[in-house]
């Protein structure tokens, strides 16, 4: 919040290093056009918890595969969710587990080789394919907020509808993004994109 420079709590596009201008839109949670504390802090609590050791099961990811295996876990445990008074601690925690995974891959982008199948659309131009990768793992990011929203509210209707939308993120992105070796048949875990979501 140093950025704050008239003081009113909240930073809008211009108060915000030109690298992060871009992504005020999907910060801002509650579309007022600003970045206020609780949003940032809910980005900065993903990102510490990804770089803890004690972060998730089996501490901090270190590869992106790894970020993404963490995702999936806490996925599958939502999948299993009533969303319900008695289950709303353990599905903030899953939820919390999702969010680091997403913000921990998304910072390991430049690391992940292209899939073959990708390469009739892309090419060699892998700084595209990374970009359509961030995107898709930010469109996943922003659909965990509106679970975790749903979730605080007691909104059972609108936390299924946001992990359905996880779902089809990463249903939408295997086929782009993933390795065709990393398949593990039937019993593959479901669970938000396991590299991102393709682009329209």
């Amino acid at each position: 919040m140093q950025g704050d420079k008239n003081g009113d709590g909240k930073l809008s596009a211009e108060e915000l290093p030109p690298q992060f201008r871009d992504q005020v839109a999907v910060l801002d949670t509650n579309k007022d056009g600003f970045l206020e504390v609780a949003e940032l802090s809910m980005i900065a609590r993903g990102q510490a918890d990804a770089r803890s050791p004690q972060g998730g099961r089996g501490g901090a990811p270190q590869s992106f595969d790894g970020a993404m295996k963490r995702t999936n876990r806490a996925f599958e445990g939502l999948e299993e969710s009533a969303f319900d008074a008695a289950s709303k601690a353990q599905d903030l925690e899953q939820v919390q587990g999702v969010q680091a995974g997403l913000i921990a891959a998304k910072g390991m982008i430049s690391s992940v080789r292209m899939a073959p199948q990708a390469k009739a659309k892309y090419g060699e131009d892998v700084a595209k394919y990374h970009a359509d990768m961030r995107a898709g793992l930010i469109n996943a990011i922003v659909a965990s907020l509106a679970l975790e929203q749903a979730i605080i509210a007691g909104d059972q209707a609108a936390a299924k509808a946001a992990l359905k939308r996880l779902d089809a993120i990463e249903h939408t992105s295997h086929d782009s993004f993933k390795e065709p070796e990393e398949e593990e048949g039937k019993d593959a875990p479901k669970g938000p994109p396991s590299t991102g979501a393709a682009k329209p």
